[in-house]
């Protein structure tokens, strides 16, 4: 009886663990946001720098950190003077975010949400 508690209480904790920057998927992913945000959201009146995504698989979220910036005007240096996150829900696993392939692409339902969440 022991035994059973102690692997359930192992087996909650591992699926509630908070997955960082230190493991690969989440590079890829943040790369593939990068690569969109070229022809996407920073094409408009802002430029996006995004700095961390960190995900709870157990449940079902995570945050995207981003820092954002006006185009200035020509000579002038960028500044990203404004932070923001995006809560994105509903990923359980790193391929709930990106697809796997000879690129890396992100998936439908996160490009949504982060659309949905920039300003």
């Amino acid at each position: 009886m022991k035994f059973m508690f102690g692997l359930s209480v192992v087996l909650m904790s591992h699926s509630s663990m908070a997955f960082t920057g230190d493991d690969g998927w989440n590079r890829k992913a943040l790369e593939a946001i990068d690569s969109i945000c070229a022809d996407t959201w920073c094409s408009g009146d802002y430029n996006y720098r995004f700095d961390s995504l960190k995900c709870d698989f157990g449940r079902e979220t995570c945050v995207l950190r981003y820092r954002s910036a006006e185009w200035p005007a020509e000579g002038e240096a960028m500044r990203f003077t404004r932070s923001g996150r995006c809560k994105l829900t509903g990923i359980r696993s790193p391929s709930d975010l990106i697809e796997a392939g000879p690129g890396v692409r992100l998936k439908d339902a996160p490009y949504d949400q982060i659309t949905t969440c920039l300003p």
